[in-house]
């Protein structure tokens, strides 16, 4: 955790810069499964598949995936780590609601199992994994 943090300062000295992908690989641990990314309208049955063994066997890994957003582009992170202990992160590429602000990226403790969920509506609805979380944010990963 405390090299994702150290990460998180370094980009946000940077300009705009958050890469939300790289820091979910960090906070998941070295020798995590990086299970990918889904993005819109990608299948994301090998992302769930992967982060699904990972949880059955008990292994940290990292998955993300694409949202729909109503003004910029949104994610959802899952990780675990080797020790049991699982964040969820939502990411934000522009929280101004269209403004130009640089994205946020803010964690989350899970406080409930990994799960499968389905996130919109209708057409615009998608399949992520997410958990249950504490009601106040763990860290502020990437902000300006």
């Amino acid at each position: 955790m405390r090299r994702a943090l150290l990460l998180a300062i370094v980009l946000a000295g940077c300009g705009c810069p958050c890469d939300a992908t790289d820091i979910a690989r960090d906070l998941a641990g070295d020798g995590a499964t990086d299970c990918g990314f889904v993005r819109l309208g990608d299948d994301p049955a090998p992302v769930l598949a992967c982060a699904e063994q990972a949880i059955a066997e008990e292994r940290a890994f990292s998955a993300g995936f694409a949202r729909f957003g109503i003004d910029s582009e949104v994610r959802t992170y899952v990780t675990r780590r080797e020790d049991g202990s699982a964040r969820a992160l939502s990411y934000d590429g522009d929280p101004s609601g269209g403004d130009g602000a640089c994205p946020r990226l803010v964690a989350f403790r899970c406080v409930g199992p990994i799960e499968r969920r389905t996130d919109g509506f209708g057409p615009r609805s998608v399949t992520i994994l997410a958990c249950s979380t504490s009601s106040t944010e763990e860290a502020v990963l990437c902000d300006r």
